[in-house]
């Protein structure tokens, strides 16, 4: 269970934010991307963040938002949830890093953070995954 003790009070979360791409579609020549993707190029495109989101689960205690708002419950079964992640708009809790993982939509998610050093080791497995930091400052 995730206590209040789990975190340390802070004005500000720093975020980063992974993709398929490094920068936002539209800051590049290819804003259409998405629309003109194939059903093998966004199987792939997905495939990415399967991989990302099953090394997360392998790696670290995830707490999944579970189906009632609110409230976040341990992960048990690795597999179900990486079928979950699949789908847009969940977020995940990794308390000893101190993160909240947002899975967006548009191979877009968001990684709050509060301490760049102790979240490092799940940036490592972005890279790892053939995902992307968007415009990232911490590159």
């Amino acid at each position: 269970m995730v206590t209040d003790e789990d975190w340390d009070e802070s004005p500000l979360l720093s975020s980063r934010c992974i993709s398929i791409w490094d920068k936002w579609l539209f800051e590049t020549n290819t804003p259409n991307a998405l629309n003109d993707a194939t059903t093998e190029q966004e199987a792939e495109w997905q495939s990415y963040f399967d991989h990302f989101h099953a090394q997360a689960l392998n790696n670290f205690t995830v707490y999944m938002q579970a189906k009632k708002k609110g409230v976040f419950k341990e992960v048990v079964d690795n597999e179900s949830a990486v079928e979950r992640l699949s789908d847009c708009l969940f977020e995940f809790l990794i308390p000893e890093i101190k993160v909240i993982y947002s899975v967006g939509f548009d191979f877009t998610s968001h990684i709050y953070f509060q301490d760049f050093e102790l979240a490092k080791d799940l940036f490592d497995l972005v890279k790892e995954s053939k995902l992307k930091f968007l415009n990232d400052r911490y590159a």
